[in-house]
């Protein structure tokens, strides 16, 4: 007969994920508390594995419903972990999105899909002595064709 081990107590849920799913600088998330219950789940499974025939069965239906709680416990956080994941990957794509309308230039007044790029530069016709320059923007979408010219300043800081 095995040796009895001390009742393991029942896994409680520890709310320190936050309410309004604001993941932006917590970056251990929940995943320390989810592995924890997951981990306290495993236990609870080698304790029945080791559970000695002889013991009565309420000890066996208790052990089990702590087991069945820990599972739902675990399949809980994990769900609120994957969850978590899936805003933070919004949240990084939006960042991306953002970043890429920031630095690509202004977007084609067209189509609005592509950004417009300077493909030429030139003295401008009728200011070009006052140092002002004409140029040519083109969208950079493959189905657009649209390209303007404009009068640059190089002068002008605003």
């Amino acid at each position: 007969m095995g040796a009895k081990r001390p009742p393991v107590g029942r896994v409680r849920r520890c709310s320190a994920m936050p309410s309004d799913n604001s993941l932006i600088g917590n970056d251990n998330m929940d995943l320390e508390v989810d592995l924890t219950a997951a981990s306290h789940t495993l236990a609870l499974i080698k304790q029945i594995k080791d559970l000695d025939l002889a013991l009565d069965q309420a000890a066996f239906k208790d052990k089990l419903l702590d087991l069945q709680e820990a599972a739902f416990e675990s399949r809980a956080a994990l769900l609120e972990a994957k969850e978590a994941i899936l805003i933070r990957d919004e949240q990084i794509a939006d960042l991306k999105a953002n970043l890429k309308a920031a630095t690509s230039g202004e977007s084609c007044p067209i189509c609005q899909i592509g950004n417009l790029k300077i493909t030429a530069s030139k003295p401008h016709p009728d200011f070009g002595r006052f140092g002002h320059q004409e140029r040519t923007l083109t969208c950079d979408h493959d189905d657009c064709s649209h390209n303007e010219k404009r009068r640059f300043d190089p002068n002008d800081k605003s």
